[in-house]
């Protein structure tokens, strides 16, 4: 494919399991890909990135991998085998699976159940379901995004 390049991984090229019947697979995994309205920007970071540095992008990223350092970003749905240790500054930041080890600062922050945030927070609005783990500070904030460390 013209313009893609591939994945890194603490500097050495990320081999993703390739499939016996290529463009038979690629249909479905087009049909199982939530769908997304023309004009959204949207990332997907799979369970095969390992990042250790900044991920800065004005779209929703849905984060299935490992983050080892700050995540900026409109909207972040962090995935339950996902983990981020760090900063994440997003207006809408949803949690099935682990940040450890920083702070978040959102509008709107949901911890879901299975998820298991150690962090200090800052946030508008924060919605933590039954079955969820929270271990740190949280404040409550007008404007928790622009408080964040630059």
């Amino acid at each position: 494919m013209v313009g893609r390049r591939p994945a890194i991984k603490h500097g050495r090229r990320v081999r993703k399991p390739s499939a016996q019947a290529g463009a038979a697979s690629a249909p479905a995994a087009r049909a199982a890909a939530p769908a997304v309205a023309s004009g959204d920007k949207s990332l997907v970071l799979v369970a095969e990135i390992d990042i250790a540095g900044s991920v800065y992008i004005d779209a929703r990223v849905r984060l299935e991998g490992v983050v080892d350092g700050e995540i900026r970003c409109t909207e972040l749905e962090i995935t339950a085998q996902a983990q981020v240790r760090g900063r994440i500054v997003a207006e809408r930041v949803t949690i099935y699976g682990a940040v450890t080890e920083g702070s978040i600062y959102a509008n709107v922050l949901i911890l879901k159940p299975g998820c298991s945030v150690e962090a200090e927070i800052y946030h508008e609005h924060l919605q933590l379901d039954q079955g969820s783990y929270f271990d740190g500070k949280s404040r409550r904030v007008t404007d928790p995004t622009a408080l964040a460390p630059v």
